[in-house]
């Protein structure tokens, strides 16, 4: 985990220097933006995605020990997919952007007897976006994005003869800053955000079997809420994102005003 936060962190780093740098010294060839003609865009992301998933990778370590090894490994980065409107505003740098996503992140692997040790999670957010243009030319844009929304995430965890499912949702937020390339009309963005949006209170929808109990135990609440250690179950929906746009259509592009 500490590895893929320091890439994303140098991936950060880059950019902002480079935004500092091309505000610093015009003669790049990229203004700071005065507001474009407006216009809508429709498109869709792939996201890479570093979730915080403590507590369930805390249940595969204790399954292991107590299962004397088990093939299940730990839950690292996932995928996201979401699609999105987005619309500037005329002679704005604003814009704002409704992007749903969906997402989804798994654990699967057994024992040396044949027990199953499954732990999967699948969720969505809606999360409205404010977008500024801070800098821009008539092939590259660089932005800052922020905004709150709404997540879902289920999840089903297997241990042997026990199986639980459960759901929960939350408010969170994010921000972030990017950059945007275009030809014709069509465009690509590389974005790095934060999101924070987290999951601590999850109710159960259907268990079967018992779950673990000793030095090493799993899930001790199971029927209602879900805790572990006497406390709820937390889960985490990407915290740390790196992002591809691809094949973003513009119904209607207008170029930037320089100023």
């Amino acid at each position: 985990m500490k590895k893929q936060k320091d890439w994303f962190w140098n991936i950060m780093k880059g950019a902002s220097l480079f935004l500092i740098a091309a505000l610093t010294y015009p003669q790049m060839g990229l203004a700071k933006s005065g507001g474009g003609s407006g216009g809508w865009a429709v498109g869709g992301n792939l996201h890479i995605v570093t979730p915080s998933q403590n507590d369930i990778n805390t249940l595969i370590s204790r399954a292991n020990v107590r299962a004397s090894g088990i093939s299940t490994p730990q839950m690292g980065s996932a995928w996201e997919f979401s699609a999105f409107l987005n619309y500037r505003f005329n002679s704005s740098i604003l814009a704002i952007q409704f992007r749903p996503s969906f997402f989804m992140q798994s654990a699967k692997g057994s024992a040396t007897n044949g027990d199953s040790y499954n732990y999967s999670l699948l969720g969505g957010t809606f999360m409205p976006i404010l977008r500024w243009y801070l800098l821009e030319s008539s092939a590259i844009r660089f932005f800052l994005n922020s905004g709150i929304g709404y997540g879902y995430l289920s999840g089903e965890v297997t241990e042997a003869d026990f199986s639980v499912t459960f759901s929960g949702n939350n408010i969170g937020y994010m921000g972030g800053l990017g950059v945007e390339f275009c030809y014709d009309n069509h465009c690509c963005n590389i974005e790095g955000n934060i999101r924070y949006l987290f999951f601590e209170r999850n109710l159960s929808s259907k268990n079967s079997g018992a779950p673990a109990t000793g030095a090493n135990a799993g899930i001790d609440q199971y029927d209602g809420e879900i805790e572990m250690d006497g406390r709820d179950l937390n889960r985490g929906c990407p915290v740390i994102r790196f992002l591809i746009d691809f094949d973003k259509f513009f119904l209607y592009r207008g170029g930037p005003t320089k100023g």
